[in-house]
């Protein structure tokens, strides 16, 4: 059997070969123990992030329900923009008829009212000049009645006179 030294002797020969060892379970352990705390710093930020992605998730719902909205606003706004459009293109279809009709009513006044009035511009032109000469010829007439007036009077004085 061995002996007590024998037994020594192994223990500190294990003891040499196990420090490393046991160096290696120390670092393991302290390696272990940054794991555990970066494993619970990582459980509390799962756990932040499992509340925020919650709250997305509820933003998200939201988002889902403003743009049911927006797309059915859309729609409606299609329609409206599909009303307008025949709606512009009746007006211009009756714009053009107006423009038409614009420019026939531009047409008969340059073809027959203007002819008229140049015809009636004549005939004014022509009733002015005789109306000049009645009106020439009147006072004439007013010049004659003085002088007659006056040739009466001389007259009627003669005639008391001589009379």
């Amino acid at each position: 059997m061995l002996e007590q030294k024998d037994l020594q002797m192994i223990s500190e020969i294990m003891e040499r070969s196990n420090a490393p060892i046991i160096q290696r379970l120390d670092r393991i352990e302290g390696d272990v123990s940054v794991l555990k705390t970066d494993v619970s710093g990582l459980k509390e930020d799962v756990s932040v992030l499992k509340t925020d992605v919650s709250g997305l998730k509820e933003d998200v719902s939201v988002l889902k329900t403003d743009v049911s909205g927006l797309k059915e606003d859309v729609s409606g706004l299609k329609e409206d923009v599909s009303g307008l459009k025949e709606d512009v293109q009746d007006l211009k279809v009756r714009t053009s008829r107006l423009e038409e009709g614009q420019r026939d009513i531009r047409l008969t006044i340059e073809n027959e009212l203007l002819h008229r009035i140049k015809i009636i511009a004549e005939g004014h032109y022509e009733l002015k000049r005789k109306l000049d000469l009645v009106l020439a010829s009147r006072e004439e007439w007013e010049d004659m009645k003085v002088r007659m007036n006056y040739v009466e009077d001389q007259v009627h004085r003669l005639n008391k006179l001589y009379g």
